[in-house]
């Protein structure tokens, strides 16, 4: 038997105009989905004279509709009631390999004359409904964002999310568990380090919904060895962009442990359009002081998140590795055999203070679970609009306490490029073997012209 149970509180209804609400729907008598937020419609309809906007916020006092709501393993829908039931939005939560995402929204609604005025169809009833992707986090964790988010893929329909908190699976004992925070909060939640010539930081006893975990930055400058590096004027995009310089991470457990050791170079470039609508490209520079802080080690998946400054704005890049047993590696019944990152996302500022989140999902970086993947070559990946090159790469995101890189395992790029010098050297062999010959065949002539001269 389902139950559900919809709950606000006197100073939500004050501080939020009686918006903010918390739903659970129940199953056997235990929570199965948590659902809080605020959550604001914009809806376009049509009048006799043209298009309008309908603005209203969903009310605390909505109700879970049972026939709409269901629990599942892989796929969770929670719908939700208001304005005399006469409007129902669903929320349909599925599971995607090793996390869960809001994939897609059903809305139905009459066009009435209170939200609808000078409605063309005033009071008929109206749906909008797409697929989208949001909210993504690892099953078994929930999810938060407080920042206010605007998706509008759904056409005619803009949904302005916040105070976001959510948990659509595997919810023990009624409680949210860990939180997988959202990129946009933790972009506000860290400050910035000062960058140095030589840093050691050592951070300790960062909680994070009850998880402790110490990092340990150790960062190099190889400035000084490699000379000064001459800047761009500051009126100018800058052509040719110095070589970043490499970082070295070790991310450690709540323990003390270490569980992730990466050292890269990275950088990121894009294309925008100016204040005069012409397309200009940015490169920018992944710093070897950008923080890890926000990093997390989990039994099967890592989390290796790096904040930096650009221009006074928050950059943050979060890379998602996952285990994974394949055919690629010898099989050990019971273990996995390799691993993988899953996900790449990046959150920037554009030079006109427009912000912006991108990822991609796949199979990048995939190494023997006992060993370092090691790339000295560029490895481009790209993300929607943007392109991450990375180089110099030692990454183990599974450490298992070892604080130095151990085994490496090169990519395949390094064996393309190592190839090329054997290549050249016996093309250039080859050549020279041909000119001799050549010279010794005309050589050869020219003697026995001069004999038959002489004869």
């Amino acid at each position: 038997m389902r139950t559900h149970i919809v709950i606000f509180t006197l100073t939500s209804l004050l501080a939020y105009g009686a918006m903010a609400g918390t739903w659970k729907v129940m199953e056997n008598d235990e929570a199965c989905i948590l659902l809080d937020m605020d959550l604001n419609f914009t809806v376009d309809y049509a009048t006799t004279t043209g298009t309008k906007q309908s603005n209203f916020e969903l009310p605390g006092n909505a109700s879970v509709d049972d026939n709409g709501s269901s629990c599942g393993e892989t796929e969770a829908n929670i719908t939700l009631a208001f304005f005399e039931d006469t409007y129902k939005v669903t929320f349909t939560f599925e599971v995607l390999s090793t996390n869960y995402q809001l994939s897609n929204v059903d809305f139905t609604y009459i066009e009435d004359t209170t939200r609808f005025p000078d409605a063309k169809d005033a009071g008929k009833p109206k749906t909008k409904s797409g697929k989208l992707s949001l909210f993504t986090a690892p099953v078994g964790d929930s999810y938060r964002c407080n920042t206010p988010d605007t998706d509008g893929s759904i056409t005619g329909l803009k949904m302005t999310f916040s105070d976001v908190k959510l948990q659509p699976f595997n919810v023990t004992k009624g409680n949210f568990s860990d939180e997988s925070v959202c990129t946009a909060d933790l972009a506000k939640s860290t400050p910035m380090p000062t960058p140095t010539t030589a840093v050691t930081t050592m951070m300790t006893n960062m909680s994070m919904t009850n998880m402790s975990t110490e990092i340990l930055t150790t960062v190099m400058d190889m400035n000084t060895t490699t000379g000064a590096v001459t800047k761009a004027s500051p009126t100018t995009m800058a052509t040719t962009p110095k070589p970043p310089t490499e970082g070295n991470w070790t991310v450690k457990d709540s323990k003390g442990k270490p569980c992730m050791n990466m050292a890269f170079k990275a950088n990121f470039s894009y294309s925008y359009q100016d204040a005069k609508n012409k397309t200009k490209t940015e490169t920018v520079m992944l710093p070897f002081t950008a923080d890890p802080s926000m990093s997390s080690c989990r039994e099967n998946s890592s989390t290796f998140v790096l904040q930096f400054e650009h221009s006074n704005n928050t950059w943050m890049m979060k890379m998602v590795f996952d285990l994974l047993n394949t055919k690629d590696y010898t099989q050990v019944d019971g273990q996995y055999n390799a691993f993988q990152m899953t996900e790449l996302l990046v959150n920037y500022t554009d030079p006109l203070s427009m912000n912006y989140e991108v990822n991609t999902t796949g199979t990048y970086f995939k190494t023997n679970v006992n060993m370092t993947y090691k790339c000295d070559a560029d490895d481009k990946i790209g993300v929607e609009m943007m392109n991450v090159t990375f180089a110099d790469v030692k990454f183990q995101p599974f450490a298992k306490g070892q604080a130095h890189p151990g085994d490496l395992q090169d990519c395949k790029l390094d064996d393309k490029s190592s190839n090329v010098v054997p290549i050249a050297v016996g093309c250039a062999l080859a050549g020279l073997v041909v000119i001799v010959l050549i010279a010794y065949l005309i050589g050869r002539k020219r003697t026995k012209s001069v004999g038959y001269q002489t004869v």
